[in-house]
This record gives C-alpha cells, structure tokens and sequence, in this order.
C-alpha cells in the first residue's frame, strides 16, 4: 500500500472553520493530505502511526488540549 503522492498546506486557523469570513485566531495550521495506491493504505498508516506515538509518548507527562501541549 504504497503512499503515491502528498501536499503539504498552509494557512490561517479561522475562528470559525465554517466561516471564510470568520476572524483569523493569529495561529498557523497546517493540513496534510495523503494519497495512497489503495485504501488499505490509510488504515496501515493510521495504525504504524498510533504504535509509534504510543511508543514515544507513553511515559509523557504532556497532554494535548486543543492541539497544544497542557501539563497532566
């Protein structure tokens, strides 16, 4: 299930996804889209990554609130 092709995008976070005309919050967010032979590719990826941020992150006392690093 090789992965074929991706992109990379970048843009202002809004402070309604929803709305184009919503105020910009002044953060960055990045969108990453992923195009793969077969769709079993996704479902390979989705479960490599989840061992390896499982293996990375076990024991750290960081948690993630609202795509920021918060102390547990």
């Amino acid at each position: 299930m090789a992965l074929l092709d991706y992109t990379v995008s970048k843009g202002p976070e809004l402070s309604n996804p929803l709305d184009t005309n919503s105020e910009p919050t002044g953060r960055t967010i990045f969108v990453l889209d992923e195009y793969y032979e077969a769709p079993g590719g996704v479902a390979r990826h989705w479960q490599d990554t989840s061992v390896i941020y499982m293996s990375r992150h076990r024991s750290s006392p960081l948690r993630w609130n609202r795509g920021r690093p918060a102390r547990a």
